[in-house]
């Protein structure tokens, strides 16, 4: 009996100190920092990662990332598609990715990932945009909240007059040219399958995610030319603007007008769409002030003009000129 017992434990060594069925601590280790190290120092913000606003600090693996991590590792791919007919020219696609080692020939991870027609980018056509015939508010360029539009839907655009107003999106339309997707769609769900795989094969989930990433849209997600855009910083409130001295003649002269008359100024100012005089671009700056003293002229005509009776009561005079 004792010794069978030293013979298990024995078998039970071999097979925890055998590469076959696990590796060494040091090995692990050191797949579990090149993921690291590669992402802080060869990899590139929306190029081979990127974040999704409102979705958490942790970065989704893009293809290029996925690529680059194959290509450290050793390993290479091989993918299968199904194509699934789901009616009216609808497809699903799902596509079953295998990493092997390079090296040894072993598959290491497999990975899967579907698309289809179906989804709603690709179903249907983007609505037409209608114009609500209200003006964007000023402080909507200074705060860019989607909520001073009147929220999801609503965006700002130029009419045909040249004029700011606010846009809603109408109803969705079906796509009458859904062939035109499946190239675009097969290439998607390769995309998640092949990611899906290199995450498992690299352990990159510790520092990567993929789901979130379909929150958002990639619309040139194979471009490897595209170059990280860093966002604009943010002006702090308390930031006090610069004013030319062209600026300066134009609110000194925006202030008589409002002196001068203070209702009419403010019911022009409403039609045009501005709240302060600062906020009216340059280009139509003039076309504004212009608008304002032609009003406040016809109102002061209007009420220095003399009514019927008060023309029927003035003496005639010519009578008693000399000729």
């Amino acid at each position: 009996m004792a010794n069978e017992i030293v013979e298990q434990q024995s078998a039970s060594m071999q097979i925890v100190n055998g590469n076959d069925y696990m590796i060494g601590l040091n090995e692990l280790k050191t797949r579990a920092n090149m993921v690291t190290k590669i992402k802080r120092e060869i990899m590139r913000e929306n190029v081979h990662w990127g974040k999704v606003p409102g979705c958490g600090d942790k970065p989704t693996l893009l293809k290029n990332g996925a690529e680059l991590l194959c290509m450290a590792f050793k390993l290479a791919s091989d993918a299968k598609v199904e194509i699934s007919d789901l009616g009216n020219g609808h497809r699903e696609y799902t596509v079953t990715t295998t990493l092997t080692s390079i090296v040894t020939g072993a598959p290491i991870s497999t990975g899967l990932g579907s698309c289809s027609t179906m989804e709603s980018k690709y179903r249907y056509r983007g609505a037409e945009l209608v114009s609500t015939g209200k003006p964007v508010p000023q402080d909507y360029w200074d705060e860019r909240d989607p909520a001073l539009l009147g929220g999801k839907g609503f965006v700002a655009k130029k009419d045909y007059d040249g004029k700011w107003m606010i846009f809603a999106k109408g109803e969705k339309k079906e796509n009458p040219d859904i062939a035109d997707t499946y190239n675009t769609v097969l290439k998607m769900a390769s995309k998640r399958s092949f990611v899906d795989a290199t995450l498992k094969a690299t352990g990159g989930s510790s520092e990567f995610t993929q789901d979130i990433e379909d929150l958002q849209e990639y619309t040139d997600y194979e471009d490897v030319t595209r170059q990280p855009q860093a966002p604009a910083p943010a002006k702090p409130k308390s930031e006090k603007k610069v004013i030319d001295e062209e600026t300066k003649k134009f609110l000194e002269g925006m202030e008589g007008l409002y002196t001068q008359c203070q209702e009419i100024y403010k019911k022009t100012m409403e039609k045009f769409g501005f709240s302060k005089a600062l906020s009216i671009p340059v280009e139509r700056r003039v076309e504004v002030f212009n608008t304002i003293v032609a009003n406040i002229s016809k109102a002061q005509q209007h009420q220095s003009a003399p009514t019927a009776m008060e023309q029927a009561e003035r003496p005639d005079d010519t009578q008693e000129r000399d000729f």
